[in-house]
């Protein structure tokens, strides 16, 4: 099998720019490639929140919202300490299943999902993730579809933390007039000041002063200044006129 046939989703992949066209695109990838469902999954690392993307029969998406079986997940466990792909008929080898995890495979086939190939995504210092392959039909994994699909999880992995990013970087763009209070205090002005200045109340002042602390995850106004800077959410050019 072939990368060509993938080159239309890689690129694809490659420009997308939100996690709904990214879904969308792995979705066409997958059915390239022989699978029927798949989900990818980064996850929750310190304060930044992890990507779900998922297509799977609406019976068993029901069912995990429902009871949150997934946390008995061995696929999950194994993406954590497996250093490379590996098929759902391994899992035995990897980890001691319990009898939980055994019956979580077993309920899993019952809906369709019988087949399965995962890659582990594991970046140095960074969130760890998987994509996951599934058939419909239990039979054996076509061992040429694993670099095709270790492939679409590395591309798929980088689009991920790509959108993140932005997404993040937007969050963090402050309103005109949040922008203009926090560039008045740079310049040392009091809130009374400000206040008039701007025909708002100081309470409005230290509303944008929580949240912006809260917006940037720091503890003072000093930090909350210094990251705005940073960020460039105000100018150092406005904050010296």
């Amino acid at each position: 099998m072939k990368l060509s046939i993938l080159n239309n989703q890689i690129e694809l992949i490659e420009r997308a720019q939100s996690f709904s066209d990214l879904q969308d695109i792995l979705v066409e990838a997958t059915n390239r490639i022989g699978y029927e469902f798949f989900a990818f999954i980064q996850a929750n690392v310190g304060k930044s929140e992890g990507i779900l993307l998922q297509a799977f029969p609406k019976s068993w998406m029901d069912l995990m919202s429902e009871t949150f079986a997934y946390t008995k997940s061995p696929v999950l466990q194994a993406a954590s300490v497996s250093p490379g792909p590996f098929q759902w008929s391994e899992l035995p080898e990897i980890l001691v299943l319990t009898k939980d995890q055994k019956q979580y495979l077993e309920l899993a086939a019952a809906h369709g999902l019988k087949a399965g190939l995962t890659i582990p995504l594991h970046a140095p210092g960074g969130p760890s993730a998987m994509l996951s392959l599934i058939k419909n039909r239990d039979e054996p994994i076509d061992r040429e579809t694993i670099p095709l699909a270790m492939y679409i999880g590395n591309r798929a992995f980088i689009a991920g933390k790509r959108i993140k990013q932005r997404q993040s970087a937007k969050e963090t763009i402050l309103s005109e007039r949040d922008a203009r209070v926090i560039t008045l205090l740079c310049r040392g002005q009091s809130k009374a000041v400000i206040a008039s200045r701007l025909g708002i109340n100081i309470s409005d002042i230290n509303r944008t002063i929580a949240q912006g602390r809260k917006q940037y995850q720091v503890g003072s106004q000093t930090e909350m200044i210094v990251k705005a800077l940073f960020e460039q959410s105000i100018r150092f050019e406005d904050v010296l006129t």
